[in-house]
């Protein structure tokens, strides 16, 4: 199993040796090592290399690399076997939809009927609601096209997620709101190969939008060199395995 984490690197350089984001404290390692090290060494000082959960703390990452004004570090997501996860971290305990026949990563559109999608594709999306003191699921559907991941983003920044399917009675009450869409639209479910080394389950890919250009998405394919390299918010191929320091974190939230 590949076990490289992604390589995270922002142009606008920095980071500082400790922060907090809610509950986990970030730190940066000692000393810079290569991708296959990045996963053992913040074990040392009993933590992980760092997941991220959302975009939050994706900016507050940024905003440290900036204050120690390093260029690049470690991550915790590396290349895993395949699986079927909701963009929430809800267990997939139903579902009607059998993984697909492809190693990239997949999504899936429905409007009624279930389709796995290129996940940078642009499609209609539902939202779902679940405020703190009232369990009640509200679902949204948003007529404004978005690749998963954008409309991932954009649920979570003005609902709770991306709508997930617990069982048959949620299934109905995603197919009768989402009737209005002519398109099929994103639900919350996701397949692919990655995982983080703390193993948490959030599934926050904000840097899979490695645009070539106003068109094409990349995606590296299995067996091609990992890690990944952030570049002014794109990804890219890094030319080698360089030594780096490591983003590690202590405490899990997802």
């Amino acid at each position: 199993m590949d076990m490289t984490p992604l390589l995270l690197l922002l142009c606008a350089g920095g980071f500082c040796t400790v922060g907090l984001s809610r509950l986990r404290q970030f730190t940066l390692s000692e000393r810079k090592v290569n991708s296959t090290e990045a996963l053992t060494t913040c074990q040392k000082n009993y933590s992980d290399p760092v997941t991220v959960n959302n975009q939050e703390e994706y900016e507050q990452l940024i905003q440290l690399m900036t204050s120690e004004k390093i260029t690049s570090a470690w991550i915790g997501l590396h290349r895993t076997q395949p699986s079927l996860v909701w963009s929430n971290g809800d267990p997939v305990n139903y579902t009607v939809w059998s993984p697909p026949n492809y190693t990239n990563p997949n999504c899936v559109a429905t409007n009624p009927n279930v389709t796995w999608e290129i996940c940078y594709q642009e499609k209609n999306f539902m939202c779902y609601k679940k405020g703190v003191h009232d369990p009640t699921l509200r679902y949204t559907l948003v007529t404004e096209k978005k690749t998963w991941y954008d409309a991932q983003s954009y649920c979570r920044e003005n609902y709770t997620d991306l709508v997930s399917i617990m069982n048959e009675g949620e299934k109905e009450e995603v197919k009768n709101k989402g009737m209005n869409s002519t398109t099929p639209y994103w639900i919350g479910l996701l397949y692919d190969d990655w995982e983080w080394g703390d193993g948490g389950r959030s599934v926050y890919r904000n840097w899979f939008k490695l645009k070539l250009n106003s068109d094409i998405y990349y995606y590296p394919q299995a067996g091609e060199a990992v890690p990944v390299l952030m570049q002014n918010g794109m990804l890219t191929v890094p030319p080698g395995n360089e030594n780096l320091y490591t983003f590690c974190s202590k405490g899990k939230l997802s």
